[in-house]
């Protein structure tokens, strides 16, 4: 409606049904840059802060959508070659139609307990299996370089010998360090590879914790997120929400509002110094990245991952026209990669291990 703007963060979408119930006139469809989400107010390459295009209703309406029968198609012909001489005499009248979207001072998402209710109707589950807390920010380097973190790991993939390869592999080679379950330090460097497993079907919660005073709209490969809580300042507890401690089921069974039909999406943004609760089901096998959708902030290593139905994934084999990839040049893979240590840090990376020890 004109009072029901719809807000469109980075990598989101909606499908939306319009009700065309006028007779006549033009209305202007409008799409607003929110300035609050850019460093500057000032829009980048001479953006302009408002696209427009136009609705308009026409007559004859159904004969341009070919509702008719094959007997009357020289009739309507003709009626199609007069109704477009007579626009072509018409002048051409602009919408006057005004727009009552408010200027958003914040960059979020759209509120989850706005009047949209997600169609068909889904339920999140009650409980979740695991709870996983990430604090999530930019950390600053020599250089000015900058390195997205989740919690203390920025991602830095293996070029040469990406996750799903080493995980197939070792589950081939019946090696069960890549059948650790949760966070998986047996097998990879969680400082630079941060891998959740679940061996099988699961729900997990995720907080994000956002500690930039800029927003970040996080993406996840291979599933969709029910969206059951965010704010701005410091993630209140499950509690505080309706749910037991770690998301372990509702406080009061009866309850069930936080549930019962929340936003579900797979790009959802957190606010500068905000939090978000998300909820998914861990049922797709494979190896799914979960990135911030600015992608300089996910070059720069804001991203994990979510190992998801190790059972499932033995015998899983890779392409060999995929792994042929991995077969360029590392200094062709690195190209958009995140600097090194020695250029991040200013310095070698044993000089940088041997300071924090």
């Amino acid at each position: 409606t004109l009072a029901s703007p719809l807000v469109i963060s980075p990598g989101q979408r909606y499908s939306a049904v319009l009700k065309a119930d006028h007779d006549k006139g033009s209305f202007w469809l409008r799409a607003r840059m929110v300035t609050a989400c850019f460093a500057e107010q000032k829009l980048p390459e001479n953006g302009v802060e408002e696209a427009k295009a136009i609705i308009r209703y026409i007559d004859n309406l159904h004969a341009r959508h070919g509702d008719h029968d094959e007997d009357d198609e020289e009739e309507e012909e003709g009626t199609e070659e007069a109704h477009d001489q007579d626009e072509d005499d018409d002048e051409i009248v602009l919408p006057q139609t005004t727009s009552e979207m408010p200027f958003l001072k914040v960059c979020r998402d759209l509120n989850p307990e706005t009047s949209f209710q997600p169609s068909p109707h889904q339920p999140a589950p009650q409980a979740a299996d695991h709870s996983w807390y990430f604090r999530v920010n930019l950390a600053i380097g020599d250089w000015r370089l900058q390195r997205g973190v989740f919690n203390s790991s920025s991602f830095r993939p293996n070029l040469k010998y990406p996750t799903l390869h080493r995980v197939l592999d070792g589950l081939a080679q019946n090696n069960e360090s890549f059948a650790t379950e949760g966070i998986n330090t047996d097998v990879f460097d969680a400082e630079s590879e941060l891998v959740i497993s679940n061996s099988k079907l699961e729900t997990v919660d995720v907080i994000l914790q956002n500690m930039d005073e800029n927003s970040h709209p996080f993406h996840l490969h291979g599933t969709k997120m029910w969206v059951l809580g965010q704010g701005h300042g410091y993630f209140p507890g499950y509690e505080a929400l309706g749910f037991q401690p770690d998301g372990k089921g509702l406080l009061n069974a009866a309850n069930t509002t936080m549930i019962r039909n929340p936003v579900k999406r797979d790009t959802i943004t957190a606010e500068g110094f905000g939090w978000v609760l998300l909820r998914f089901v861990a049922d797709n096998p494979g190896v799914w990245l979960f990135h911030c959708h600015v992608i300089w902030h996910s070059e720069a290593g804001m991203g994990m991952q979510f190992i998801s139905r190790l059972d499932d994934l033995r015998g899983v084999q890779v392409p060999e026209e995929a792994r042929k990839l991995c077969d360029a040049s590392e200094e062709e893979l690195r190209k958009g990669a995140p600097p090194k240590d020695e250029v991040f840090f200013g310095f070698k990376d044993d000089e940088r291990r041997s300071m924090h020890t």
